[in-house]
């Protein structure tokens, strides 16, 4: 068994080399095989690496820049100073630009310690160590608009920012009254950019009946005033002008009523009517007085205050329970036919809301009955003046006809009287005795 064994040991001993040098190179191959795809597969992956790389950094770069440069919209206020922002990170040698369409405008030098002091623009001394490079724009005005660009350069970095500078002079006042030729005016003074403007009625009117014509004027600084004038309808109705800012939400509404001719007796109280449209927080009320081209304030009054004022105190008042409720009527205490007769304007002014309420007021003397509004008791007044001159007019009649006939019955007294006297002649008696005879006789026969 032992001797089989060891023959058995040889002969594998003996063929091991061969079979093993198959293996190995059969397994070197392989492994040939497998580099070369490998290759492959590096080949491809290094493509693809190199094009991502190539995608992130044209990405990299877009985002650089976009958070290197931010981009802002400044509004600045006519006539007031406006800041411009830019900030950058803090450090040594800091260069400092500011430009306003790739015009250089302004300029420091830490390195120099020098400021650029020529212009309405300056920085914040104090602040630009700490990152602030802001401009600040002192007394801005519309040629200020445009784009602005911050350039900050240091050691190696650069920051800055971009910013679209508006200017805009907001909507202050709008006023709105009846002109004597008859038509609607509203306007407002000292506005840029140019404002919107429409009409409206209440109640509503069709657009095409609303005529109204416009006129827009500038001032040397670029500030617009605008008026529109409408054409007056007959009716009695509400007349609205809305005017909107272009860069704000800014709505002004202007509205106003024409009332129907008041009319008062000299000497006695009169209330001249005047409502708000609608309930207002924190007004003022004012009351004016015109006749011709004569205009005075007669008093004004303040909700916040509650006190009124005005050259009328004592002669005009409110009440003034109802005046903060909205009732602005003015009560005229004794008016006189020829100082209070004329305009009466009243204004209720409110954040971004005018309303105005125009009267004309007509007061008569005493005994001088109203000129309008009381056609009845005209009819009575010429009913009975006619009666009485019918009835005078009879009696002279009478009386003429009266003395006609006594002035007849006298003359014919007076032609009586006039007439000459016959001669009686003496009767004899035997003439008498005939006569009474003959009677006798008469007597008898009958």
């Amino acid at each position: 068994m032992q001797g089989n064994w060891h023959l058995i040991h040889g002969a594998v001993q003996a063929n091991q080399p061969r079979h093993t040098s198959h293996w190995r190179e059969g397994e070197r191959e392989r492994e040939r095989e497998r580099e070369r795809g490998r290759g492959r597969v590096c080949s491809c992956e290094g493509r693809m690496i190199e094009t991502l790389r190539g995608v992130c950094a044209l990405l990299w770069i877009v985002s650089l820049g976009e958070c290197k440069i931010p981009e802002f919209q400044v509004t600045c206020v006519f006539s007031k100073d406006c800041v411009l922002p830019c900030t950058f990170t803090p450090a040594h040698n800091v260069v400092i630009r500011w430009y306003r369409q790739d015009v250089l405008l302004h300029f420091f030098l830490s390195s120099e310690g020098q400021w650029d002091e020529s212009s309405r623009m300056s920085f914040f001394k104090d602040q630009v160590t700490h990152g602030n490079a802001s401009l600040l724009l002192q007394h801005s005005s519309p040629a200020d608009r445009g784009r602005y660009k911050c350039q900050v350069n240091s050691t190696g970095d650069e920051d800055g920012s971009i910013v679209i500078v508006k200017v805009e002079a907001p909507i202050t006042d709008v006023s709105i009254r009846l002109t004597p030729d008859k038509h609607i005016q509203c306007q407002t003074k000292g506005v840029y950019p140019a404002p919107s403007l429409h009409w409206a009625t209440d109640p509503p009117s069709p657009p095409s009946l609303l005529h109204s014509s416009m006129r827009m004027t500038s001032d040397p600084h670029g500030l617009h005033d605008v008026e529109s004038t409408l054409t007056r309808r007959p009716a009695q109705i509400t007349y609205i002008c809305n005017i909107k800012a272009k860069y704000s939400t800014q709505l002004w509404r202007a509205t106003l009523m024409e009332q129907a001719d008041t009319m008062g007796q000299s000497g006695r109280s009169l209330l001249v009517p005047c409502v708000a449209p609608k309930p207002l927080q924190i007004f003022t009320l004012s009351w004016s007085f015109s006749r011709g081209h004569d205009t005075s304030v007669l008093l004004t009054y303040d909700s916040r205050t509650r006190r009124t004022s005005g050259p009328w105190k004592g002669r005009v008042e409110l009440d003034q329970e109802q005046v903060l409720l909205g009732n602005g009527s003015l009560h005229l205490l004794s008016p006189e036919s020829g100082e209070n007769t004329g305009s009466y304007t009243c204004t209720f002014s409110a954040l971004q809301t005018r309303h105005v309420v125009q009267t004309w007021v007509n007061i008569t003397g005493p005994q001088t009955a109203p000129s309008t509004g009381h056609k009845e008791s005209d009819l009575w007044i010429i009913a009975v003046v006619v009666a009485l001159l019918a009835l005078l007019i009879t009696a002279v009649l009478i009386c003429k006809r009266r003395r006609a006939r006594s002035e007849q019955k006298n003359r014919v007294t007076e032609d009586t009287e006039m007439q000459p006297m016959q001669t009686v002649k003496p009767v004899s008696e035997s003439t008498v005795e005939a006569s009474r005879l003959t009677a006798d006789q008469k007597d008898t026969h009958t």
